[in-house]
């Protein structure tokens, strides 16, 4: 299986991700974009777990996270400079764990973080204010 994104530029890239691990236990499923030619530490890593409420009072969690290596060059030489690092949890009460309602609520922050005037202010790191 692969998930394939397409990134932010004017014209779109898609970074594709192909999955190395399924999810066992705590250990996440794992998936990894492979197309810089540099190595591991400059692969982009999809990680998933979905955790199910063993309580009545504890909520289901999902969790995502992107790390995004950022390559350059230093002194000639291919480097990453830093990471990017986002995670999305969704905490799902087990009385509203409805397949409607949690696709609602991923396409409210799907759509949240597509508006320009908040994807603009996380860009410049600016409080979150419209």
């Amino acid at each position: 299986m692969t998930i394939s994104i397409n990134d932010g530029k004017a014209t779109p890239v898609a970074h594709v991700f192909s999955q190395d691990a399924q999810q066992n236990g705590p250990d996440p499923s794992e998936f990894v974009n492979r197309s810089n030619a540099n190595g591991p530490s400059f692969w982009e890593r999809l990680r998933g777990w979905v955790t199910l409420a063993t309580k009545a009072s504890q909520p289901h969690v999902v969790k995502v996270k992107m790390t995004r290596p950022i390559p350059g060059m230093i002194s000639g030489i291919p480097a990453v400079l830093g990471k990017h690092e986002a995670i999305l949890t969704l905490l799902i009460d087990q009385s509203v764990a409805v397949d409607a309602d949690v696709k609602d609520t991923v396409a409210m922050m799907s759509n949240l973080l597509a508006d320009t005037t908040i994807r603009g202010q996380m860009g410049t790191f600016a409080p979150l204010l419209k």
